[in-house]
C-alpha cells in the first residue's frame, strides 16, 4: 500500500507505481479527487486502474450508486464509509 499526501502527489505515485486500484477522498489539498481520476485516465500506463473516490458531498447514499461509472471503473463511496463498504466493493471490483 502506498500513501500520499495530495492529489498532485497521488498522480506521481500512481505513476510510478501502478498500482492494482486507487482510492481518493474527493477533497484533496490542492486538486479534486476526480481531477486526479481523469489526469490518470489521460496518461495510457495508468488509464485502466479502478478507483474508489470517497465523498462527504454526496447528499445520500443512493447518490453513490448512481455517480458510480463502473464501465470506466471508477465507483464514489459516500461518507460515511464503513471498512465492510469498503471491502466490499473491492471484491466486486476484482
Amino acid at each position: 500500500m502506498i500513501s500520499a499526501n495530495n492529489g498532485n502527489d497521488a498522480i506521481a505515485l500512481a505513476k510510478k507505481h501502478l498500482p492494482d486500484l486507487v482510492i481518493l477522498d474527493m477533497i484533496l489539498p490542492d486538486i479534486e479527487g476526480n481531477e486526479v481520476a481523469v489526469t490518470l485516465r489521460e496518461h495510457p500506463p495508468t488509464k485502466d486502474i479502478p478507483f474508489i473516490i470517497m465523498s462527504g458531498v454526496i447528499l445520500c447514499k443512493e447518490d453513490q450508486v448512481q455517480n458510480s461509472l463502473p464501465k470506466h471503473k471508477q465507483y464514489i463511496l459516500a461518507k460515511p464509509i464503513t471498512p465492510s463498504e469498503i471491502i466490499d466493493l473491492i471484491k466486486k471490483i476484482f
